[in-house]
Order: structure tokens, then sequence, then C-alpha cells
């Protein structure tokens, strides 16, 4: 399946959810000004219990201006033993000023991963997000995150732990951060939450921040 020149405007839930595919692309595509009912993501790479998302590629696509999230990959983490990513690369993209009024009043993500293994995030423009420009969350393991731009995330008020940085690794064991600028975000650079020497951060580029590890 090709998804190319698409352009999802103005959707209440997601401007493109993934559940269940095998051999997937997704380019040249803008997904903007989602709102109304959560995620509101851009794009959410979702697969339900017993589904697998596998050999997907999103590249070269812009995440606009959505109240939830620019994309998010992962189950649900009630599904992580049951529900799984293979191959997915997102490559190319521009995710920015997403995060704004979301519906729920949590902090949003330029890019998340979650709960999944082995997905590849390289080479994006991730700038002016509100919450945080990137997350890796629960288990989110093998994540290969190279080659990003992460600037000028905005924080929350009253979260400035939470909020406001580039990148934030919580619970990712074996994933790799490397060749990455993050630079002047309002909160954290690259932010480790939880202790794991798995975990490799390695010749990144990261001043500008407003806070310090």
């Amino acid at each position: 399946i090709t998804l190319c020149n698409v352009v999802a405007d103005h959707n209440r839930r997601q401007g493109l959810s993934v559940t269940r595919v095998n051999t997937m692309m997704v380019r040249n595509s803008t997904f903007k000004n989602t709102t109304g009912a959560l995620p509101e993501a851009g794009v959410d790479i979702e697969p339900n219990e017993g589904e697998t998302v596998a050999n997907l590629t999103v590249q070269d696509c812009v995440f606009q201006n959505n109240a939830g999230g620019g994309i998010m990959a992962g189950p649900p983490v009630a599904f992580a033993s049951t529900a799984f990513l293979v191959n997915v690369v997102i490559n190319r993209n521009i995710s920015t000023l997403n995060g704004q009024n979301p519906v729920d009043g949590n902090v949003k993500n330029g890019i998340m991963i979650v709960a999944c293994d082995g997905v590849k995030v390289t080479n994006n423009q991730v700038s002016k997000n509100t919450g945080r420009g990137m997350l890796l969350r629960d288990n989110a393991t093998h994540t290969t995150v190279s080659g990003n731009t992460v600037t000028e995330t905005i924080s929350v008020p009253g979260n400035t732990f939470w909020s406001g940085g580039g990148v934030y690794l919580t619970s990712c064991g074996n994933s790799t951060i490397s060749g990455n600028t993050v630079i002047n975000n309002s909160g954290y650079g690259i932010q480790k939450t939880t202790s794991d020497t798995t975990v490799v951060v390695t010749n990144n580029t990261v001043y500008g921040n407003g806070m310090t590890p």
C-alpha cells in the first residue's frame, strides 16, 4: 500500500491510523489540524490486540498543528505482548507546532515511540511542539534515534520536568540515540529519566536548552 501526496486536514481523531498492514509506504503527505477526540494525532501507528504492523515507512511527510502528537508509534501498553511493530521506519519528516490544546490536557509529543521494538527514527525535523520533542517510553526497546534535529520545544505551564525538553528517554532498553542536534528547547536537551546502561547516548549536539540534567 502506498499513500502519496495526501492532505489530511481538520480530522477529529487522527489524520491517519495504521492498525494492521504488511508493507506500506506513506510519503510526501501532510497531516494537520487534527482535533476533537483522543489521541488527536497526525499519524498513529497503533496495532490492536493480536495485530501486527510490519514493513511500514513514513517518509518526507509533515505533521503540523495537531492538538495531540505529530506521530505516535506503538500499541496501547495493555497490548504490548500481543500487538507488534516490525520494521517500522520514520524518516525525513517534519513535525511542528503539535500538542496545542489537547482535549485531555496531557503532555504531547512531536514524535512518540511506545511499547515496541526496533523502530528507526531518523533524519526528522522536530520543532516548536508544545510538550516534548521526542519521547521513548514503556519498553520502546532497540529504538534507533539518529540524525534528527529537535528545536524550540515549548513547556506546558506547571510541568517543567516532563515538558519542554527535546528528547526524553524512559524505559527504552538497548536503544541508541546518536548524531542528533538538540538545541534551544525550553527544557532539557536529552533527558534519561531512568537509569539504564544499555541505552547509548553518543555524539549528539546539545546546547542552548533551558535546563540541564
